[in-house]
């Protein structure tokens, strides 16, 4: 199993640098990984997928010179890929191949654990027990710093949200129409490539507790929405922030629930290596 972590976290270290350092295309040079064979299964190619987008995130969020609140690139997407290997003929036939090793699934490659030669001595069983609790030790630390991370991440989008509703009811008083606020922010989200439904799904919000608390405004759409949001306005750095912010928190989510996988199938088999040295 360690050949195989360590397979793993090789090739995902390669694809981070690569894009770290030359800006490669993820998706790419994992697909590219995939085809020459490297990548030998769909659930590896998963699993280099999530570390490659840890690594790079991480990468990014310890670079002083790397804006921690606006983090942004090119995800590998395991679906894109896996879509695209479908496409290709020759790839879906190398896909649909029996299984064979460690080609089957996650439980696959945990398995590969118990295949500890019988002739291996205690010695060495302690030794892999050893090495096996280090790499548990790691992920867990990983899960740890994803927490840390999505905790800054709500903290921010929570923060983001008050000023929100801050500058809507400034708004509101000068007579502006929230309906207006809520469209050019949400261009704006749009155009810096963000999920520009987070930001009116927020607004929108706002204007369902104004309305139950009785607050007036207006909420008709006037010449000003056609207007192209000024892109350094700070109306909507809070709304940027909220999601950027969002972003993050499902982004880490879905990191930490693969770590999480793989880490509960560390602790089942580490317990059935003990119960066996």
């Amino acid at each position: 199993m360690n050949d195989l972590i360590n397979h793993i976290k090789e090739l995902a270290h390669d694809i981070s640098e690569s894009f770290l350092l030359y800006n490669s295309d993820v998706n790419n040079s994992i697909l590219n990984k995939y085809m020459s064979g490297d990548i030998s299964n769909r659930e590896i190619l998963k699993r280099v997928c999530e570390l490659v987008n840890q690594n790079i995130y991480l990468s990014l969020f310890n670079d002083p010179s790397v804006d921690n609140s606006n983090i942004q690139f090119d995800y590998a997407d395991y679906d894109k890929l896996i879509q695209t290997i479908k496409e290709n003929e020759g790839a879906m036939s190398s896909y649909s191949a029996p299984p064979s090793d460690f080609r089957s699934s996650l439980g696959d490659i945990v398995e590969a654990v118990n295949n500890v030669n019988e002739t291996d001595n205690t010695q060495s069983k302690l030794a892999s027990i050893n090495a096996s609790l280090e790499e548990a030790d790691k992920i867990n630390n990983l899960i740890n710093t994803l927490e840390s991370i999505k905790e800054d991440a709500i903290k921010t989008a929570e923060q983001s949200y008050l000023e929100m509703d801050k500058q809507a009811k400034i708004a509101i008083a000068q007579g502006d129409s929230l309906a207006d606020l809520a469209k050019l922010a949400s261009v704006h989200a749009k155009n810096l490539g963000l999920d520009f439904m987070k930001v009116a799904a927020a607004y929108d919000t706002l204007g369902k507790d104004y309305h139950n608390s009785g607050l007036k405004f207006r909420d008709d759409l006037t010449k000003v929405s056609s207007q192209l949001p000024k892109p350094d306005s700070e109306i909507y750095q809070p709304s940027e922030k909220l999601a950027t912010s969002i972003g993050v928190i499902e982004s880490v989510d879905d990191m930490i629930s693969g770590l999480k996988k793989i880490a509960s199938a560390f602790g089942e088999e580490l317990d059935r290596m003990m119960e066996d040295a």
